[in-house]
């Protein structure tokens, strides 16, 4: 979401990773037509319970789920059947919100049991889509068209240079390992949530608890503080793979959030370092791949390592 995705910790909703689809066995390829938001965020046209088109923003820190505020809900007719709690980037613990199961159409793709979360968010977006509600295929962002593509796994037809990433999902959101440069020493190893859902100035967030494992390794980043609680700093360098991200800037946030969770990530690579790349993500396989786009200058591929 538009400042720190907020992770779903609703696995347990009925249906929400076991739909029904039509059109999808045949279709090698199913391409939808997306816009950016302010934020320079994906933004795809989707229709719930058979309504008008909505634009919701495409969140791969998300989660296999839909997010609507509940005054839309409500504008939609749609009631909560049950109540959920989830933990985001900025909860100490966990929050309530409504779920419900509606039908979702996104292109070719119909679901008929889509698990909804109906909570306040940060976008301004019409509401948020998981990109893990296309588990079942393989999922591509792409920033410069901008579209979101889904390919079928049998016949996924990557043509580029790239090696895919190995990744962990956790709560259904693609994690990575990456480099950081902080200093002359040698780099650390951070993993972070692919989140195309953190929006703002940052190209990276690392949680209070990385940070103070950091101090403790004598590692310390040297940030600045704001009135809000907010810090930031801009370190040497950010390693994915084969690529990266010179100078970047990354926030420290004032709280630890996700509800405490000790499995949660060290940090989180924003909207402004993902959309560098033309992302896949394979679900299936636990594997992603960042394909640099060379129209963007910050973009480089030398060797990992820092």
């Amino acid at each position: 979401m538009s400042a720190l995705t907020r992770r779903a910790a609703l696995a347990a909703i009925p249906g929400a990773a076991a739909s029904s689809c039509l059109a999808e066995d045949t279709a090698a390829r199913i391409e939808v037509p997306a816009r950016l938001n302010r934020n320079r965020q994906i933004v795809i046209p989707v229709s719930i319970n058979g309504s008008g088109q909505l634009w919701c923003l495409l969140d791969t820190g998300g989660a296999n789920l839909l997010y609507l505020r509940p005054a839309k809900a409500a504008e939609m007719g749609i009631t909560a059947s049950s109540e959920a709690f989830s933990s985001g980037a900025l909860d100490t613990s966990s929050r309530a919100g409504g779920r419900a199961l509606v039908a979702l159409d996104v292109g070719a793709v119909h679901r008929t049991n889509q698990g909804l979360y109906i909570k306040d968010f940060q976008s301004r977006d019409d509401g948020v889509i998981g990109s893990a509600v296309f588990a079942d295929y393989v999922v591509e962002l792409d920033f410069r068209t901008p579209a979101l593509r889904l390919h079928a796994p049998a016949s996924f037809p990557y043509r580029g240079h790239s090696t895919p990433i190995a990744c962990d999902l956790w709560s259904f959101n693609p994690q990575v390992l990456v480099s950081l440069t902080l200093d002359d020493s040698d780099p650390v190893k951070a993993r972070m949530t692919v989140d195309s859902g953190a929006g703002g100035i940052a190209d990276a967030f690392v949680t209070p608890r990385f940070n103070e494992q950091l101090r403790r390794q004598g590692r310390s980043i040297r940030w600045a503080p704001d009135k809000e609680g907010w810090s930031t700093c801009r370190i040497r360098r950010i390693t994915l793979g084969a690529n990266g991200m010179d100078n970047p800037l990354v926030v420290l946030p004032p709280v630890q959030g996700f509800g405490g969770d000790t499995n949660a990530p060290d940090g989180m690579l924003a909207v402004n370092f993902l959309r560098q790349y033309r992302i896949y993500i394979d679900y299936a396989k636990k594997q992603t791949i960042f394909d640099p786009n060379p129209a963007d200058g910050r973009v480089d591929a030398r060797a990992a390592g820092g």
